[in-house]
């Protein structure tokens, strides 16, 4: 029986799809094959489409022609050789039934364009837009524009009847701005004929954007849902047949079951749960869903490269945002089969659309980041073209001629002014001063706007800076920092730029430079400290949690096996205000694992709640008792949750609020309990709690003076300017 509904199940899947690549058809192409079409000129052509299994065809251009079959799934690649920019010619593409004429064909550049809504944002809808399209036409830009469409499976036809267009103020209304603008300036300065694509779609992230063979073939555990989504939706693959042959025992057990509780007259049990990854509805947000409809039916066309201008919806998304753009990059450039593909993209402008003021900057820098690290690659900065009340910049004539400018330069090799940005080249520090040193620039001068200067001292404090300008060079000080660690520059949602090249005009973008002393001020505020090895460095409040909450991910990690007997803790927060306040714990060991001794997390097995003797304890926190103490002390490490009961009897402590006699009621992931104790005293020392919360963890030095006096549930860590706990042995 079992046998039979698989085999069914298995031969029903099969036939369908055998069905859907066998069913007979004349020569079919998508409509990137229409009249007035534009061909890259100087690289071999693509020409493909579909028809019967194994029919012959054949494509003639410009007394070029060659001919090939069908395969088994009925469709084909036609490859011409590579030709000069010219035009107009007729392309035929014969089958063994039906021929297809294209009329007005040019050989020129062809670019696609691609992202969200600033990217689709229409020419009719820039500044200015309806007197600007009064002007447009142009015959020598052509413009094609694919229609929205998704789908969990590639497709090879595009949604719609969509064709080339001669760009007129017609076209053009609708055409995407950015992709305009570029083409107005490029076509202008080669003279050839120029193709845009435009394939975009508001408000989307960049995963559905992604090719699922760059998303599979990563081992990132970031990406390992939307990996087995996507081997999942692959018919045929040897995960989903995995997932089906589970399913299918789990079923057999639940029938034999079902069919005994029937008989015997009990509570049918219930079914066993479909496969989520297969059950899983189609979501616009799902990885390579949009990719699948508007960018693989346009490969293998021939082009010189891609814009893209995205990033808005993935806002959040900084810390690793340059890696999704990787794996797009890369998808893309692979599915067109040429690694020689540009891509040039906007860096997203200053806007007030998010809570967080830090988040914007992380994606410029996530950005700015991908832009350096790999070839082919360009990024333009807007930082001085906005609107802040607005995340649609409303006018993108600067932004297109900013990114036609690196494509003349970097790609048609052509001699134009500096197409890039100032960038930070180097920082030498001078005492109480920074001297920041810049490239790409003949000088650099100050316009005026939002972005400021920040020097931070060495416990984190970012303190506004004084500037000099002198060339390339800038000095940045501060009256309050003698010893400054780090420095930023335009490090808000809302920095306009401030700093412009003399020269070109273009500004500098948004950048942050140095980090703080590994050891933080430790070793001045407690000198015994000095000859303990630091272990662990880690900042409450921020990520800290790896991908599958197991463990943790810290600042610094120097845990390589090694005999020790004292353990020490030091906790410093730095509140708004820039008071700062601190504590150091020195105990004897409680372990001889120095993978136990930081974060009790379920992947390194601490779990501790017991007595600490010979306690050292040193803090400035007003009504923490400094000295030494003998006896009194005790840790509660572990990594589930807890509960206010004082099971193990600790002197003083409460059954009713959670303090330093707690007691643990469950394993695995959890809350979580990183506290040290005085019970002595009746005070708390230090706790960090729930640190999977990130700014919504409890943190707090000394006993809580409101609620609970461990800082359970106080959601504080996100009040502090900056945290950081280091862990130490002797």
């Amino acid at each position: 029986m079992t046998m039979c509904r698989r085999t069914k199940f298995l031969s029903v899947a099969v036939s369908g799809i055998l069905a859907f690549w066998t069913a007979s058809a004349e020569v079919t192409v998508n409509g990137l094959f229409s009249d007035h079409m534009v061909l890259q000129r100087g690289k071999p052509i693509a020409v493909f489409g579909t028809a019967d299994s194994g029919e012959a065809v054949t494509v003639r251009l410009n007394n070029r022609e060659a001919k090939t079959k069908t395969g088994k799934d009925g469709r084909f690649l036609v490859m011409l050789p590579a030709m000069q920019a010219g035009g107009p010619y007729t392309m035929e593409i014969a089958g063994e039934d039906n021929t297809i004429v294209i009329n007005d064909v040019m050989l020129g550049e062809v670019w696609l364009c691609s992202g969200q809504s600033n990217m689709e944002w229409t020419m009719r809808n820039n500044t200015d837009g309806e007197e600007l399209l009064k002007h447009v036409n142009n015959p020598d830009i052509r413009l094609f524009n694919v229609n929205r469409d998704s789908s969990f499976y590639p497709q090879t036809a595009l949604n719609g009847d969509v064709k080339w267009q001669l760009c007129d103020s017609e076209s053009a209304k609708n055409f995407s701005a950015v992709g305009y603008f570029f083409a107005e300036k490029v076509q202008r300065e080669l003279g050839v004929v120029v193709g845009m694509i435009n394939s975009s779609w508001s408000a989307t992230r960049i995963e559905p954007w992604i090719a699922s063979e760059a998303i599979i073939a990563s081992n990132a555990e970031l990406w390992r849902t939307k990996r087995e989504l996507l081997l999942a939706r692959q018919p045929g693959s040897e995960f989903q047949e995995q997932l089906l042959e589970g399913y299918f025992d789990q079923l057999d057990e639940w029938e034999d079951a079902a069919s005994d509780a029937f008989d015997e007259k009990r509570e049918i049990p219930a079914p066993p749960v479909y496969p989520w990854q297969l059950a899983a509805k189609k979501m616009l947000g799902d990885p390579s869903v949009i990719y699948n409809c508007m960018i693989a039916p346009l490969t293998p066309y021939s082009m010189a490269g891609f814009l893209w201008y995205q990033g808005e919806a993935n806002l959040w998304d900084g810390k690793v945002y340059d890696q999704m753009m990787a794996m797009l990059v890369d998808g893309w450039r692979s599915a067109f089969k040429d690694n020689s593909l540009a891509f040039y993209f906007v860096q997203l402008a200053p806007h007030l659309k998010q809570a967080n003021p830090d988040e914007l900057p992380k994606m410029w820098e996530a950005q700015e980041r991908y832009a350096d690290s790999a070839e082919n690659v360009g990024m333009v900065v807007i930082n001085d073209i906005h609107s802040v009340n607005d995340i649609h910049p409303p006018d993108k004539r600067m932004v297109g001629a900013r990114l036609a400018n690196k494509a003349l330069k970097y790609t048609y090799k052509l001699d134009v002014p500096n197409p890039d940005s100032p960038r930070l080249a180097a920082v030498t520090m001078d005492g109480s001063s920074m001297k920041l040193d810049f490239k790409n620039c003949r000088g650099l001068a100050s316009t005026g706007g939002s972005a400021v200067f920040e020097i931070a001292d060495d416990i984190g404090r970012w303190y506004p800076a004084q500037f000099k300008i002198n060339g390339t060079s800038i000095i940045v000080s501060a009256q309050d920092v003698t010893a400054p660690t780090m420095v930023r520059y335009g490090w808000d949602h809302t920095a306009e730029a401030n700093i412009v090249d003399v020269e070109t005009g273009l500004p500098l973008g948004s950048f942050r430079y140095g980090e703080l002393p590994p050891r933080g001020r430790v070793d001045a505020l407690v000198p015994e400290l000095k000859d303990y090895k630091l272990v662990y460095r880690f900042q409450p409040g921020s990520n800290i949690m790896s991908g599958d909450g197991l463990s943790a991910v810290y600042t610094i990690a120097n845990d390589e096996p090694c005999a020790f007997s004292r353990i020490a803790y030091f906790v410093q927060l730095v509140k708004a205000d820039g008071q700062s306040e601190f504590v150091a714990v020195d105990m004897d060991a409680f372990t001889d694992d120095i993978k136990k001794v930081g974060l009790p997390t379920v992947a390194s097995g601490a779990s501790f709640q017991c007595e600490v003797n010979n306690v050292k304890v040193t803090s400035n926190v007003p009504g923490i008792k400094n000295g030494f103490f003998e006896k009194g002390c005790n840790i509660e490490f572990f990594p589930g949750n807890y509960v206010p009961e004082n099971k193990m009897g600790i002197p003083g402590a409460s059954d009713e609020k959670f303090d330093f006699g707690d007691m643990i009621a469950t394993t695995g992931v959890g809350y979580g309990s990183f506290q040290v104790h005085n019970y002595a005293e009746k005070q708390t020392l230090f706790a960090f709690n729930a640190w999977q919360n990130n700014a919504g963890a409890d943190l707090g030095v000394g006993t809580n003076p409101d609620g609970n006096p461990d800082w359970t549930f106080t959601r504080s860590a996100g009040k502090y300017a900056y945290a950081y706990i280091l862990v130490l042995v002797k």
